[in-house]
Formats: structure tokens, C-alpha cells, sequence
């Protein structure tokens, strides 16, 4: 008897945290929104005061919240970023290999 186990299209989920973060992601979360509190505390009068500095001080959670924000058919923008770039960084050069059903290795078996 074939012994084939159903995998939940869930399972990944499961080991992430909130099931929403890696540990990765959850410290780039974690790290833009305290630098964040930091710019907000430290400029404090000129936050109230001028709209462009307030834009300035919430542009690090703004940013770190746009790289954890879930993508479709990915993990989230950061990882398609990730995707991206080893993409058109590694090396592309494919063999051809004829129109062979069957590699060579597989027929020995």
C-alpha cells in the first residue's frame, strides 16, 4: 500500500510567528517602528510644527512596513525583492539536453 500523506496548504504558516513574520521580518518590523518612536520623540516641536520633517520621522516604519506587508504568490515584498534580484544575479546558462524523455542518469536505474 502506497503510503502518500496530504500536506495542508497551510503547514508553512504555521511556523511563523503571528503567522504573519519571520524572525527576519519581525526584526526589520520591530526596528523601523523604535526608530521611528526615536525620530518622533527626538523632534518632537519640529514634528508639530512643519509636516515634512513629521513625513521625514515616519518614513522608517513606512518603509518597513511596506517590506512585510504580504504579497501574493510570495511571502511578502521582500521576499520578492530577494526573488528578484538572485534572479538577475545568479548564473543563467542552461545546457541543452536534447529532446530525451529520459536523462541519462534515470536510465540506469
Amino acid at each position: 500500500m502506497n503510503n502518500r500523506y496530504l500536506i495542508p496548504a497551510n503547514t508553512k504558516r504555521g511556523q511563523l510567528i503571528l503567522s504573519i513574520f519571520r524572525p527576519v521580518d519581525l526584526g526589520i518590523f520591530i526596528t523601523g517602528m523604535v526608530v521611528t518612536f526615536i525620530l518622533l520623540i527626538a523632534l518632537g516641536g519640529l514634528v508639530s510644527s512643519n509636516i515634512f520633517i513629521a513625513v521625514l520621522a515616519l518614513l522608517p516604519a513606512l518603509i518597513c512596513t511596506g517590506l512585510v506587508i504580504p504579497l501574493a504568490n510570495y511571502h511578502n515584498f521582500l521576499v520578492a525583492i530577494q526573488e528578484l534580484i538572485h534572479f538577475y544575479s545568479s548564473n543563467r546558462n542552461y545546457k541543452w539536453r536534447g529532446w530525451c524523455a529520459v536523462y541519462e542518469s534515470k536510465r540506469d536505474e
